[in-house]
């Protein structure tokens, strides 16, 4: 129980004020963690320079202060036997600035004739600004980039309407692969030779092409969706509508929501290029599907055909 009347007398005197002619005891547990500790050895290197330049030497460092007769100087030291203060007497000069050596370079207080307390104050006062100006500062720069952002998103948007340099497949997929809510398939001519597969589409049931191209230029697959505006005046539908002049619809299949159409570039002989479009009839989500090279026209009919019959 004595103990606890003693750590309770200890914690009391640490909260209350400092009154005139009062001795108050360091704790080091309850020092601010902002005011600077020396080591022994860095007290032994402080220096404290007068306002007129001359240099103040009757500082000490001790384990209690007495308003009515120290004037405590911003710095604690650490000693073997705790903490102290360093203070020196009541009315002394203005204190210029206080430096002391440490491991790491010279530290030290730049009161400018300023009491320890004034001098805290307009350093946290300051602390306080530059923390304003520099949350003001991340406002500003978040703002900007949401700017810019919208400004890219406008620019996106677009360019999306704009024509295609070149209305053909390779252009459709250069323009569209990387935007957002597409997925992209290409298969070169080198591919094609390696691997001797292409993916199969769906008709009524699965067709698979491969046995009848002699020659493969290039496959081209782009699905999309809802996010690249797909309306008959706009977007990648407007691209697809553009590749497809010249082509000859081969066939139109409607089924619920969704309609499919086959087109073909052919001479009557070889078909040079096919292309498969599937979307629903709001033009909200879609597939597009390319295969240039060499077909022969008999086989390939005839395998599309197959791919009819229910």
């Amino acid at each position: 129980m004595g103990h606890l009347y003693i750590t309770f007398y200890l914690l009391l005197s640490f909260l209350l004020p400092v009154n005139a002619g009062a001795a108050v005891e360091i704790s080091p547990e309850v020092s601010d963690p902002e005011i600077p500790v020396l080591s022994m050895q860095e007290y032994r290197t402080l220096e404290i320079i007068a306002m007129d330049g001359s240099r103040i030497e009757n500082f000490r460092y001790q384990n209690t202060l007495n308003a009515s007769r120290d004037e405590f100087l911003g710095l604690y030291v650490k000693g073997g036997n705790g903490g102290y203060y360093v203070a020196r007497p009541l009315g002394g000069k203005p204190i210029r600035s206080i430096h002391w050596q440490t491991s790491k370079g010279v530290k030290g207080l730049l009161l400018n004739g300023r009491s320890f307390g004034e001098y805290w104050r307009d350093w946290r006062d300051e602390q306080a600004a530059i923390e304003k100006a520099m949350k003001a500062a991340k406002q500003s720069i978040n703002q900007g980039i949401e700017s810019i952002q919208r400004q890219l998103d406008e620019i996106e948007a677009k360019s999306m309407d704009l024509p295609l340099s070149k209305a053909n497949a390779n252009s459709l997929y250069s323009k569209w692969a990387e935007k957002d809510g597409v997925t992209a398939t290409y298969i070169s001519r080198s591919m094609f030779k390696m691997i001797r597969k292409i993916p199969q589409i769906q008709l009524y049931k699965p067709v698979d092409l491969t046995p009848v191209i002699k020659n493969l230029d290039g496959l081209y697959m782009l699905e999309f969706n809802a996010a690249q505006r797909n309306t008959a005046n706009g977007g990648l539908r407007k691209d697809i509508q553009a590749v497809l002049k010249g082509y000859e619809k081969l066939m139109e299949r409607r089924e619920g929501e969704q309609v499919t159409r086959l087109f073909i570039a052919t001479d009557g002989k070889t078909v040079s290029s096919f292309v498969m479009t599937r979307m629903d009839i709001g033009s909200n989500y879609g597939q597009f599907v390319c295969i240039e090279g060499a077909i022969p026209q008999s086989e390939f009919e005839k395998v599309i055909a197959e791919g009819m019959n229910q």
